[in-house]
C-alpha cells in the first residue's frame, strides 16, 4: 500500500516538473532548499526561454534555506514567475517578490503578510543580537529592491505584521498581476 502510495506521489512530483512547476509548502530546511534549487537548475538546462513556476504557499523556514532559493532564482537564466497561494506570510512574501518583474502573480484571494524578522524563523530565538540586526537589514533591504519601498516604510510595515490583500499587494510592489 506505502509503495503504491509513493509511486503516485513521485508520479505527480513528476508531472510538476514535467509542467515547470515547483511548489514551496510546509517546513523548507537546507535538504529541502536544495532540491528545489536542484529542480530549477534542471528545468533551466532544459530550456532558459520558459518559465519556471514558483507556487508558494504558507511555509516555515529557515533564513539560510530561503536565500538558498533566492540566490538561485537571480542567478539562473530561465525566468521564474512567483504565485501567492491562499495566506502567505514572513519569507514566503520575501521569495513572492523576488520573481521576475511583471511574472509575480497572487490569486484574487490571496493575502500576503509582511512579519519582523525574529517571527520569521523559529530557529531565532537563541540568535544573538548581531545576527539579528543583520538578517534584519538583509530581508529589508531586500524586500525594497523587490517593491520599490524605502526603507523606513518596509521596516515599519514588517514590524507591525501588515497584512495585504491581492490588490494592496500589487500596490505595494510585491507583485504585478491578479489571477
Amino acid at each position: 500500500m506505502f509503495w503504491k502510495w509513493k509511486n503516485k506521489s513521485n508520479e505527480k512530483n513528476k508531472l510538476l516538473i514535467e509542467t515547470r512547476k515547483i511548489i514551496l509548502e510546509n517546513i523548507i530546511n537546507e535538504k529541502k532548499a536544495t532540491e528545489i534549487v536542484k529542480n530549477m537548475v534542471l528545468l533551466e538546462e532544459d530550456s532558459v526561454t520558459q518559465d519556471i513556476n514558483l507556487y508558494l504557499r504558507e511555509n516555515k523556514s529557515s533564513i539560510s534555506s530561503i536565500f538558498t532559493i533566492h540566490d538561485n532564482i537571480k542567478h539562473i537564466k530561465a525566468t521564474v514567475a512567483t504565485y501567492a497561494e491562499g495566506n502567505i506570510s514572513g519569507l514566503s512574501a520575501v521569495l513572492l517578490s523576488s520573481g521576475m518583474k511583471g511574472k509575480r502573480f497572487a490569486y484574487r484571494d490571496s493575502t500576503i503578510k509582511l512579519l519582523p524578522v525574529t517571527k520569521l524563523s523559529e530557529n531565532l530565538e537563541n540568535e544573538d543580537e548581531a545576527y539579528l540586526v543583520s538578517m534584519k537589514r538583509k530581508i529589508y533591504e531586500l524586500l525594497c529592491k523587490n517593491t520599490n519601498q524605502p526603507y523606513y516604510k518596509v521596516e515599519n510595515d514588517c514590524e507591525n505584521s501588515i497584512l495585504l490583500n491581492a490588490n494592496e499587494s500589487k500596490q505595494y510592489g510585491l507583485i504585478d498581476n491578479i489571477i
